[in-house]
């Protein structure tokens, strides 16, 4: 079994990545997120995201959370190239800062709490 680098691009797994894949919205959509913009396919997407939901928010197993998240994974500008997709700065998007990323569309009626 292969180890990724610590703070790998969640794509090459290159080590020392500084940049992300800034995203906001429910679960099935930030998957679809990483299959589109990161390049993973749906099954390393899904997978991905499922250990990240356990892990570091506290889900229970096989569970995801509900609602809209702000979520980031490592993603090196060179494979941010392979898929056209905008990465910003780790060190921004922990601040609270304005970064370019992707927003999951509201649907009509509802806010963005």
């Amino acid at each position: 079994m292969k180890v990724a680098p610590y703070n790998s691009c969640i794509a090459c797994f290159r080590g020392d990545t500084t940049t992300v894949l800034a995203l906001k919205g429910g679960a099935e959509w930030i998957i679809a997120a990483m299959h589109k913009a990161a390049g993973l396919s749906l099954e390393e997407a899904s997978a991905t995201f499922h250990v990240i939901a356990e892990q570091e928010i506290g889900c229970d197993p096989g569970m995801v959370p509900v609602g809209r998240l702000d979520f980031a994974v490592r993603l090196c500008r060179d494979c941010a190239a392979k898929t056209g997709a905008t990465v910003a700065e780790l060190a921004d998007f922990k601040t609270g800062a304005a970064v370019a990323g992707y927003v999951q569309p509201l649907e009509e009626g509802s806010s963005d709490a």
